[in-house]
C-alpha cells in the first residue's frame, strides 16, 4: 500500500492507471507527461552481478530468477547506471530513443533489471495540480 504521494503515483505510473482518487481529488499521472522523466533510475535490487565478456553482458539474480543475456540496448541502460542516474541523462547516456525509451525502462522495471523512483516535488506537484492531499487526515485541532 502506497504511503506517501510520491509512492502513488510511482505505482500508477508503473501499471497505466489512469486516474488517482485521493482525499475526494483526482489526479491524473497518465496526464502528466514526462512525469517518469523527473525520476531516477538505478539497478534494480534483485540483480547480484552482471559478468561481461567481449560479446554480451550476462545479469545473475539474487533469487528465483535464472541468469540471462542482455539485449544491447540492456546492456547500454546498465553500464549507465553504475550508479542511479536522472531518467533524463540515462537517455542521453545510454543513446536511447526518446520515443521508446519510457516503454523500454519498464520492460526492464518488470524484469527487475531497474528500478525507477520519482522524487517528491513531482508527485506533490502532481497533486497539488489536482487539489489533492495524501497523508495523514487533518485534526479537528
Amino acid at each position: 500500500m502506497a504511503l506517501t504521494e510520491r509512492e502513488l503515483v510511482e505505482v500508477c505510473l508503473r501499471l497505466r492507471i489512469p486516474v488517482i482518487l485521493a482525499r475526494g481529488q483526482l489526479a491524473c499521472p497518465t496526464e502528466a507527461v514526462g512525469l517518469w522523466r523527473e525520476g531516477v533510475a538505478s539497478i534494480g535490487p534483485a540483480i547480484e552481478k552482471i559478468v561481461y565478456n567481449e560479446t554480451e553482458a550476462i545479469v545473475m539474480f539474487k533469487r528465483y530468477l535464472p541468469a540471462r543475456a542482455l539485449q544491447s540496448w540492456e546492456r547500454r541502460i546498465v553500464e549507465a547506471l553504475r550508479e542511479p542516474l536522472p531518467v533524463e541523462e540515462l537517455i542521453a547516456t545510454a543513446r536511447l530513443d526518446p520515443r521508446r525509451c519510457e516503454t523500454a525502462l519498464r520492460a526492464m522495471e518488470q524484469s527487475r533489471l531497474v528500478t525507477l523512483e520519482l522524487d517528491e516535488e513531482p508527485a506533490e506537484r502532481l497533486f497539488r495540480a489536482g487539489g489533492a492531499s495524501f497523508g495523514p487526515a487533518e485534526s479537528g485541532k
